[in-house]
């Protein structure tokens, strides 16, 4: 079995910003074009899409390995200006690192 196609609410999300014409770059297990995506990235590219996004929403299954993708590190590589929306489970947020970068700025 190959990775998985990212879900419901990606394409859903992807839907509702077509009209907007922005450029977004989908980080996910999958790996094949994706329509209303720029770019499909694996989860190993995390931090190197983050730099330059205006939005970073995070709407992914709560799994052993997404608790705390959103961490201090990738908090750095984003922009002072960006903003993180996570319409997925609170956990995927290292709180205390989200909490120190705001206080931060």
């Amino acid at each position: 079995m190959g990775p998985k196609q990212p879900g419901k609410n990606t394409r859903a999300l992807l839907a509702l910003l077509a009209p907007f014409a922005v450029d977004v770059t989908v980080v996910c297990r999958h790996r094949g074009p994706l329509g209303g995506a720029a770019r499909v990235v694996g989860t190993d590219r995390l931090r190197h899409a983050l730099p330059g996004a205006d939005l970073v929403v995070l709407a992914l299954a709560l799994t052993p390995e997404t608790v705390g993708i959103i961490g201090a590190p990738e908090l750095q590589h984003m922009d002072r200006h960006a903003w993180l929306v996570n319409v997925a489970r609170g956990a995927h947020v290292v709180t205390d690192d989200l909490v120190a970068a705001v206080q931060a700025q």
